[in-house]
This record gives C-alpha cells, sequence and structure tokens, in this order.
C-alpha cells in the first residue's frame, strides 16, 4: 500500500521511480493535483479517512488515478478527470462540475451510475458495454460500445453518442436536454423520452414508445418486418427516413412481413424509404413533400396528396414469394413524370388525376403473377398520344383495327399481352387485368380530345359485326388486357 499525506502534487515528478503500487493508495484531501499517469495501480486509491475506493479533493484541478479502482469521487475543482481502471465496478459516483472532460475505462457497471458534470463538459464511457440504473449529467455523453441499459436511464446532455447501444432490457430511457438523440442500433421495446430532440435515429420502434414531440429528422433504420409506424403525431416532421429489416425467407412471407409504414404530416418535406422489407407503404396528405425515393422491396405502395412533388425516385421491387405488388399514385397536382426502375410481379395497380403527369413509365413490369383476376387504371392524368379510327371492312376489303398511339402505354403491351397468353396456355396460371385507361389529349389538332371521347365519337370502332366488320375491341376504358394488347401502338 501507498499513503500520500500532504497537499501538495502527487505526480510523476514527484514519483520518479515508481512504476507500480501492489496494493490501494490514499492521498490527503488537499493535494493540489494527482497525476498517476504511466504507474500502475493494483489496488483501488481512496482519500485518507474515507471508505476503500472513495476519493474526496477539494483543491486539485487534475486527477489522473490511472489504473486505480474508484468507485465514488468528488472532485469539485478538477477541470481534467481520468479514471484508467478497466475491470468492472460495482457502481460508480462522480462529482466533478467544472471538469472539462471525465475519461472513465470501465468496461462494465453492474450497480447504479451517477455521474454530474457541468453543461459544457464530455464525459468519456467508451468502454462501458452494459450499465444498469444511470444518472449521467453533461454537455456530451459518449457511450462508443454500450449494448445495453438494463434499467432506467437518465442522461442530461445536449449530444448523447450510443452508436451501439441495442437495447433498454428494463425502465425508461430519459435524454430531456438532448437535441440530437442517436442511437442507430437500438430496436426500441420500452419508453425512450427525448423531448427536446430534433434529430432522432433509432434501429426499430412503434410509435408508443417514443416521446420526440419535436423531432424534425427521424431516421428508422431497420423496421422490425412486424411493425407497424405512423409519423401523424409528428407535427414537426419535416424530413422522415425508414428502412425495413431483411432475412425473411419464404414461405409463408405474407405472415412473416405484415407491417404499414404510414408517412404523413403537412411539414414533411424528405422522404426516403432506404431499403429492406415493407408490406405497405403509404405517403398520403405531405404538401410540402418536395423528395421522395423509395428502394428496398414492398408489396403495397401508395402515393397520395403530395401537391408539390414534381418527381420521385421509385426505386422499390416487389418481395419474391409474397403477394402480388401494387402500386397506387393518385392526387398528386404537380407530378410531372413517374418510373418504376424495378417493381415487377405487379396485381392492382392505379395511376390516377395526376394533373400534371405527363410521362409514365412502367417497363419495370415484366413478369405477371402467376394466377388471379386485377385491375389496372391509368386516367386523368396529362398522358398524350394519337387516337386513330377504324376503318369499315366492306365485302372486299377487310376491317382495319383502331389504333392507340402512346409510347407510356405500349411499355404495358408486353404485360398485358403475357396475361392474354396465360389464359391460353394449360402450364401457366389464369390471370386477368381489368381495365380503366384514357389519355387526356388524343387530338391536339382539334383541342383536346381525351380518348374515350374519340372512341364514343368511332362508330366503326365500338361495334363488332356487320356492317362495318368491326371487332368492338375499342371500348371506353379499354376494359380489358386483350383490348389494350390489340390496339396500343408506339407512337
Amino acid at each position: 500500500n501507498a499513503i500520500f499525506n500532504y497537499e501538495g502534487a502527487i505526480n510523476r515528478a514527484a514519483l520518479p521511480t515508481i512504476s507500480v503500487i501492489e496494493g490501494n493508495v490514499s492521498v490527503n484531501r488537499g493535494i493540489s493535483l494527482l497525476d498517476l499517469t504511466d504507474i500502475n495501480v493494483e489496488g483501488s486509491i481512496s482519500s485518507i479517512g474515507s471508505a476503500t475506493g472513495e476519493l474526496w479533493l477539494t483543491d486539485a484541478t487534475t486527477v489522473n488515478v490511472a489504473t486505480a479502482e474508484i468507485i465514488n469521487l468528488n472532485s469539485p475543482k478538477a477541470t481534467s478527470v481520468v479514471m484508467g481502471h478497466e475491470d468492472d465496478l460495482a457502481s460508480l459516483t462522480v462529482y466533478a462540475p467544472v471538469a472539462d472532460t471525465v475519461d472513465i475505462a470501465t468496461d462494465e457497471i453492474a450497480g447504479t451510475t451517477i455521474i454530474t458534470a457541468g453543461g459544457t463538459s464530455t464525459i468519456n464511457l467508451n468502454n462501458v458495454v452494459k450499465a444498469n440504473l444511470t444518472n449521467v449529467s453533461a454537455g456530451t455523453v459518449n457511450y462508443a460500445k454500450l449494448t445495453q441499459f438494463g434499467a432506467a436511464a437518465v442522461v442530461t446532455a445536449t449530444s448523447v453518442n450510443l452508436s451501439e447501444l441495442t437495447t433498454n432490457a428494463s425502465g425508461t430511457l430519459t435524454f430531456p436536454t438532448a437535441t440530437s438523440f442517436v442511437a442507430p442500433e437500438l430496436s426500441v421495446t420500452l419508453t425512450v423520452n427525448a423531448p427536446v430532440a430534433t434529430r432522432v435515429e433509432i434501429a426499430s420502434s412503434g410509435v408508443a414508445p417514443l416521446n420526440i414531440p419535436d423531432v424534425e429528422n427521424l431516421t428508422i433504420n431497420e423496421l422490425g418486418n412486424m411493425v407497424d409506424f405512423s409519423t401523424a403525431s409528428f407535427a414537426d416532421l419535416e424530413s422522415f427516413t425508414v428502412g425495413g429489416a431483411t432475412g425473411q425467407v419464404a414461405p409463408n412471407l405474407s405472415m412473416k412481413v405484415t407491417n404499414t409504414v404510414t408517412i404523413s404530416g403537412g411539414n414533411l418535406e424528405s422522404v426516403t424509404i432506404s431499403g429492406g422489407d415493407f408490406q405497405t407503404v403509404v405517403v398520403t396528405g405531405t404538401g410540402d413533400l418536395t423528395s421522395l425515393s423509395t428502394a428496398g422491396n414492398i408489396v403495397e405502395f401508395w402515393l397520395n396528396d403530395a401537391d408539390k412533388l414534381t418527381s420521385a425516385t421509385i426505386g422499390h421491387a416487389h418481395i419474391e414469394g409474397h403477394d402480388p405488388a401494387q402500386l397506387h399514385v393518385t392526387n398528386n397536382a404537380k407530378l410531372a413524370a413517374l418510373t418504376t426502375a424495378n417493381l415487377d410481379e405487379v396485381g392492382n395497380f392505379d395511376i390516377s388525376n395526376n394533373a400534371d403527369l405527363a410521362s409514365l413509365n412502367l417497363s419495370s413490369f415484366q413478369t405477371i403473377p402467376l394466377g388471379g383476376s386485377y385491375h389496372a387504371t391509368i386516367t386523368n392524368n396529362k398522358l398524350t398520344g394519337d387516337y386513330i379510327e377504324a376503318v369499315a371492312g366492306t365485302l372486299t376489303t377487310p376491317y382495319v383495327e383502331a389504333q392507340i398511339k402512346s409510347n407510356d402505354l405500349n411499355y404495358l403491351t408486353p404485360y398485358f399481352q403475357l396475361a392474354v397468353n396465360s389464359r391460353a396456355s394449360a402450364t401457366t396460371g389464369n390471370v386477368t387485368y381489368t381495365l380503366n385507361i384514357n389519355l387526356s389529349d388524343v387530338d391536339t389538332a382539334t383541342g383536346t380530345q381525351d380518348l374515350s371521347s374519340q372512341i364514343l365519337a368511332d362508330t366503326n370502332a365500338m361495334f363488332s359485326g356487320p356492317p362495318a366488320n368491326g371487332t368492338g375491341l375499342a371500348t371506353v376504358t379499354l376494359q380489358l388486357d386483350r383490348n389494350f394488347v390489340a390496339l396500343v401502338r408506339s407512337e
């Protein structure tokens, strides 16, 4: 053991020949400086008259206890605190209200942690893997390796780093002053309070455990495949990014991926579906939305009433082994173009009432479902083309079918042809698409004439049989996939 009962400085200069202290260390409470850098203390350090591991220093401005074990430090004047003991601690209490930095090397605190520093202090607990009941106060708190809070925790700091935290096993996590709460690996199951945080990042959570009323930028990295989420209660939310969990395998994916993500809010400007698997994603009532991109795999995707959105990057695919994909893009007043890059095996889809939508490319639709009846709607947009009227047949000249010339629609011709073929095959599924399709203008020379009006005016096209010998395939809204295949051509 070593006892230093004087009030000067205890540092390397005062202890030039000591490299190891095999027992415990005791020091005078009135020392001006304590710096045991490069000295291996194999026991604990205490102030004289205090219990083992309790260090009370009334005047020291620097405190570095090297590897000595300490469970209670009270150092009201220290501007720097270093506690290099790396093994587990039964508990830890630190009072260092003016410290610029508090560095603590222990890897686990089995009991209660109470650390009080200043409002601009930085506390580094970067080796702690597991903590229990916790109350920490500082400007910045860094837990670089913490994976679990085993009990309730209150961390009062503007900035909190919880980069490896995965779970709060018991109790509420409270961060009353954190403006940024970043825990990218945390799957929230119990309450997280971050009432003033404007930026929040977590792995997964439902809405109920999150008390984040001021959040403006919210990121969920791997939302559970059976966890629903809605942004409706976050009134200040401006940016939302969500990714889904992956790894589910067939069969029964319809029972393994069931989540619904509903994205709404009058202040939302940016929405990103970053990847992963989702059953349903609904983007609706986002009047300020100007940026939207999707990736990953989504069974049902809905985009509705995003009146400032002019373009969208639709990059998601369907979930192989789940139900057929669905795509619904409706009532988006300024959306000018829509392209699906990867979406396939689509059943129902609806592209309608998008007043400025003048370009549509659904060429990613390559493989039809293996069976079923579906509805396809493309109407009340700004898509244009040409309509070539049918020519009546005679006793000496054949009937000439009407033509609808539209590059936008023609992307779907091979897809609907597969459906027609499926009904004539004994080896593929029986697939039918019922259609409601219209173009806003197919006669620019004489003013706006929508496709349905032109078909109605074409007496040779509407009726089959004599006297025109027509086929009757040119029907208002086209109605059937076989009609579409017979009539639609590229421009």
